[in-house]
């Protein structure tokens, strides 16, 4: 009786919606950027416009274990490029019906449970949750939302984790992990990107790409602004600090 209850009470099944825990995935507005290159947070929009350096295999990668019904996780360190391959990943899996979650809090998770129910997904017609920074909340809200919808057919999650957010998630070991590092051909795209706009001044790319560690955004300023390590650093710390994560700041 409880279950029927639910499942016909409209202002339950759609709270995950009206109270901004998610929304559809809007790939249909391309969202264009002068500033692309320099390094900004990647959103759908941008892929909409084909702004992103293409990374077919890594891409690839997720879209098959997509197609497969597999949750994944894009990893790799901050700036690395994770979310550029994590949302253009969806991009070409449109045919799933995604849904961006914006906040992932231990009791958010019971509302993402009746909106995925409600939906009525299929293999035919499946629908997915998108996570960009799974460190935005809990890593047990996670776990929770995996061991309640990843059993459902046509329920997909996607996500993207900092490899040192990677740890504390108990369902990391069921879901296929794709690690993304910058490589040599979106490295020249990206300067050359740069040096079309005059945003850099460097003739080659190759000095900034070895001292990069294959973090993405190291690269992009390098080549833009000449050093980037101490800014990255600072700004680790800062969010450790404000997010009370006093074992790493230690």
């Amino acid at each position: 009786a409880t279950e029927v209850a639910e499942s016909i009470d409209r202002n339950s099944l759609e709270e995950a919606l009206a109270s901004g825990v998610c929304e559809p995935v809007d790939f249909d507005r391309p969202l264009p950027s002068a500033t692309f290159y320099e390094g900004i947070d990647v959103q759908p929009g941008h892929i909409a416009a084909g702004l992103p350096a293409p990374r077919p295999t890594l891409t690839g990668q997720v879209a098959a274990a997509i197609d497969r019904g597999e949750c994944v996780l894009v990893t790799g360190p901050s700036g690395a490029g994770k979310s550029t391959v994590m949302w253009t990943a969806a991009y070409t899996t449109r045919h799933v019906l995604w849904y961006r979650i914006r906040r992932l809090r231990n009791e958010d998770t019971p509302a993402l449970v009746r909106l995925a129910r409600a939906l009525k997904p299929t293999t035919r017609s499946p629908i997915g949750f998108v996570v960009d920074g799974i460190g935005i909340g809990a890593a047990e809200s996670w776990d929770v939302l995996h061991r309640e919808l990843a059993p459902i057919p046509g329920v997909m999650l996607l996500g993207s984790v900092r490899s040192e957010d990677l740890l504390p998630l108990r369902s990391r070991a069921s879901c296929t992990q794709i690690t993304v590092t910058l490589d040599e051909e979106v490295a020249e795209q990206i300067h050359a990107g740069l040096s079309a706009s005059g945003t850099t001044k460097a003739l080659h790319w190759r000095e900034a790409f070895e001292a990069s560690d294959g973090l993405t955004l190291e690269f992009t300023h390098l080549l833009t602004r000449g050093r980037r390590l101490s800014d990255v650093l600072a700004e680790q710390v800062d969010r450790r600090v404000l997010e009370r994560r006093q074992t790493e700041i230690e």
